[in-house]
């Protein structure tokens, strides 16, 4: 079975869509998500991510990208059953990833028809580990604006990274809430920076052995 289907790309240019979906795959590998999980990116206007920030999340102002996970009331028991057994957090930096907008929550059809009695207490008394794979099948969507970001680069160059890293990061930050992880605590925090300094790491060492195994994304293709 081909790996990663089930991840769609839309709203980008041919190029940009084959490198964001690529990037994507290589992600979920590492971090050994089902090889049949499903994850929808979106690119979105300025305009649209403000929207959808305001009225999902409450802040009244766009951002740069927004998680919307299938997981709904599992997330916090998936979050402590899988990654929860984190043994070495030394090494996170004393100003972890503050430059990214990302909250995790349900999809917006979750918002209008989840159940307010559903906790993740209810969750953890019937699934095992295997059934929050099975879970974690449907990892939700991702919305990105590549307008905020190229915007708050302009703004402050000296005090964000350049585009294409500050993309590549925002990627896996969104793409690990999709997971599970979240930084509602500071122990999750603490989870969730730390698993993107291993996979920072990791895709950049891919980089340098095999260029051309994974590309910078050309984010103003207009092919």
């Amino acid at each position: 079975m081909k790996a990663f289907t089930g991840v769609t790309v839309s709203g980008a240019t041919p190029a940009l869509r084959r490198t964001t979906h690529h990037l994507l795959r290589t992600i979920l590998t590492l971090d050994r998500a089902p090889y049949d999980a499903q994850l929808r990116v979106h690119f979105v206007s300025l305009q649209h991510i403000h929207h959808l920030n305001h009225t999902f999340k409450g802040v009244d102002r766009p951002t740069d990208v927004l998680t919307f996970s299938s997981t709904g009331a599992a997330d916090s028991f998936v979050n402590d059953l899988l990654f929860g057994d984190e043994d070495c957090l030394g090494g996170v930096a004393d100003e972890p990833n503050l430059i990214f907008g990302v909250e995790a929550g349900p999809t917006p059809h979750q918002l209008s028809s989840s159940s307010p009695s559903s906790s993740a207490d209810d969750v953890g008394s019937r699934l095992s580990r295997s059934m929050v794979r099975l879970a974690l099948v449907d990892l939700g969507d991702i919305y990105v604006s590549l307008e905020y970001m190229q915007n708050r680069f302009n703004a402050s160059p000296s005090r964000c990274l350049p585009l294409v890293p500050y993309f590549n990061a925002a990627m896996v930050h969104a793409t690990l809430h999709a997971l599970g992880y979240n930084h509602t605590t500071p122990q999750e925090l603490l989870w969730m920076v730390r698993r993107e300094q291993q996979l920072g790491c990791r895709l950049a060492a891919l980089s340098r052995r095999s260029p051309g195994y994974l590309p910078p994304p050309d984010l103003w293709d207009t092919k």
